[in-house]
């Protein structure tokens, strides 16, 4: 299911002949370029993508003591558990909190994701606004892992010019849930 609405191209240096299927591909500016899918489960399997999640998500400061002191006075503030919930939709095309918290009752992947404890719609939304930038920088980062696993590329390697991309791209998910919630 697509939402209609275009993906961002990402301009790519690496061998075009490597991509798996023809259709992935255009020409832009003189250079191959590749469409990252509306759900990455077309390049990985869901839990590769939940691992990164996790991974990209226990990357960040946990440890900063305004946080720490934040979360030891309530206790039931679970930010890791959304953070994780949020970008497994986002990368999924999972956009509208109440799809959301009905994938959280049904679909594995997400029941997963929220820990067996879906959040409200309410919660979600809120959620969202109040940490857009940290949600943006775990996309991007899953964006850059999804093209160097599909491209076989070491953890270093990525064209530069692609950051701006990924963020673009990143920031157009979130608008995107941001619109279905309105």
């Amino acid at each position: 299911m697509r939402t209609g609405i275009d993906q961002e191209l990402l301009t790519e240096r690496w061998d075009a002949d490597r991509l798996e299927s023809p259709a992935d591909t255009r020409r832009t500016r003189g250079c191959e370029s590749v469409r990252l899918p509306t759900d990455l489960r077309e390049w990985v399997d869901a839990g590769t993508l939940l691992g990164w999640v996790e991974e990209e998500v226990g990357r960040l400061n946990w440890s900063h003591p305004e946080l720490v002191e934040y979360l030891r006075q309530n206790p039931d503030y679970q930010p890791r558990v959304m953070l994780t919930l949020l970008a497994v939709a986002y990368l999924t095309q999972t956009y509208s909190s109440e799809a959301l918290v009905n994938l959280c009752h049904s679909d594995p992947l997400f029941k997963s994701a929220c820990g067996g404890k879906a959040p409200f719609a309410e919660e979600i939304s809120s959620f969202r606004r109040r940490n857009r930038v940290v949600v943006e920088r775990v996309l991007s980062r899953i964006f850059q892992r999804a093209i160097r696993h599909r491209f076989g590329l070491h953890e270093s390697v990525l064209p530069p010019e692609l950051g701006p991309d990924l963020h673009s791209l990143a920031v157009e998910r979130l608008d995107i849930a941001r619109h279905m919630d309105a």
